[in-house]
């Protein structure tokens, strides 16, 4: 049995599992990612030492494996093999693909994570067998991947698919990227926290307070979807506007008719939401798109593999 080996580079921790030929994580290993309190070259001789010892406690060595995937934040070029832009990781210009290469002694295949998301999802989840999908993912951003006709489209250098910077409101709020109006900016888990503090702002009788006291004072994704199921008003205008805001973007995208996908995906840790999240706005995106008749709305879901996407999808990146 040959197995593949996928690597989940993230801003916290990394991730390194074992994958079999049937696509299932058989033994994994993580580790604290620290980038800013070490070089990238430090981080990514980390990447490789647990690399191994995950192969040693196998019986393996990289040489038996059928392929290494990396797949990493921030903007990275697959064919050169360099990330040159990684905000979370505070990295500029490393050669991720080449260094871990050599470190681990055989070829390495990268992608971004987003990307490696959706090939996770496509040969062992919520997209198997599909041929034409979009994966947006709801984190700190808006991560987003196209599966093309079967194939992992990523544009020139890499930079095809970046749907968190597209306009969603003309000089709205600033984003990081140093524009204004980016549907990041109202779609991520940053923009539904904004919103859910902004709301308790509002409503000092809402269940959010109490419910933030009992997380430690911490205000997170799930604050204003666990107080809504309660019946809580404010709870459920705040995910209201959020779902909103994911519904326009989505619509604005498929109202271009650059790519019309069968599928939806929706990823991120908010994507365990299910229903409460995808059936809003499922219900709100006949409103932001036209020629259902001629061109019906693509099916939308959760993304169904979780935190185990991002391995899987890194060990097909062959």
């Amino acid at each position: 049995m040959q197995y593949r080996l996928g690597i989940d580079l993230g801003g916290t921790t990394f991730k390194v599992g074992l994958v079999d030929p049937t696509f299932q994580i058989t033994a994994h290993k993580s580790a604290k990612t620290d980038p800013h309190a070490r070089s990238a070259a430090a981080l990514i001789a980390d990447i490789a030492s647990v690399s191994r010892a995950l192969l040693s406690e196998a019986g393996l060595s990289p040489a038996a494996l059928r392929t290494v995937g990396i797949g990493t934040p921030g903007r990275v070029n697959p064919k050169t093999g360099e990330v040159f832009a990684a905000s979370n990781l505070g990295w500029s210009h490393v050669p991720l693909q080449q260094t871990l290469s050599a470190q681990l002694g055989v070829p390495v295949h990268i992608g971004s994570d987003a990307s490696c998301a959706l090939l996770g999802e496509v040969a062992a989840g919520a997209a198997k067998g599909a041929d034409n999908v979009l994966l947006i993912t709801l984190g700190t951003g808006v991560g987003s991947a196209f599966l093309m006709d079967g194939r992992l489209f990523t544009g020139k250098n890499g930079l095809g698919t970046e749907l968190g910077h597209t306009l969603l409101e003309y000089a709205g709020l600033s984003c990081s990227c140093g524009n204004r109006g980016c549907y990041e900016v109202y779609a991520s888990v940053s923009a539904l926290i904004r919103i859910t503090q902004e709301a308790m702002a509002a409503a000092p009788d809402s269940l959010m307070h109490a419910y933030a006291v009992k997380n430690g004072g911490c205000v997170d994704g799930r604050t204003a979807f666990d107080c809504s199921r309660q019946g809580d008003g404010a709870a459920l205008s705040v995910v209201d506007r959020y779902t909103s805001y994911v519904a326009a973007g989505l619509g604005s995208f498929l109202n271009t008719n650059v790519f019309r996908p069968d599928l939806i995906l929706i990823g991120g840790g908010i994507s365990r939401e299910g229903e409460y999240l995808i059936g809003p706005i499922r219900e709100k995106l006949p409103r932001h798109t036209f020629a259902g008749e001629v061109a019906p709305l693509p099916a939308l879901a959760a993304a169904a593999l979780g935190n185990d996407a991002g391995i899987i999808g890194a060990a097909c990146l062959d």
